[in-house]
């Protein structure tokens, strides 16, 4: 659990306002992780764009995780950009081709 609360607590963050290109997978965060990123994310103004959730699938617990996360993150911009957006910016279809 340390882990997460030392990557969402500032890591996170000093990185992206650091220019670095660095994603977070919310699939599988511990406990109240999820909502407290959303939250500081909110908060900042900062990160809603680097967030996306890429279940651990057949390991984890899909709908469980699925859950917990679209509770978090909403049914907005936010919500739109963890579950589709961000993904599409990564592995999606490369434009131009």
């Amino acid at each position: 659990m340390s882990g997460h609360i030392k990557l969402v607590g500032g890591r996170f963050f000093d990185w992206i306002a650091a220019g670095k290109q660095v994603y977070t997978d919310l699939s599988w965060a511990i406990g109240f992780t999820p909502r407290w990123l959303v939250e500081e994310i909110s908060r900042r103004g900062l990160g809603h764009d680097r967030v996306l959730f890429a279940s651990d699938q057949p390991w984890g617990d899909h709908e469980g995780e699925l859950a917990k996360l679209a509770a978090a993150a909403g049914d907005g911009e936010l919500g739109d950009l963890v579950f589709r957006g961000t993904f599409d910016v990564l592995y999606g279809p490369k434009k131009g081709k």
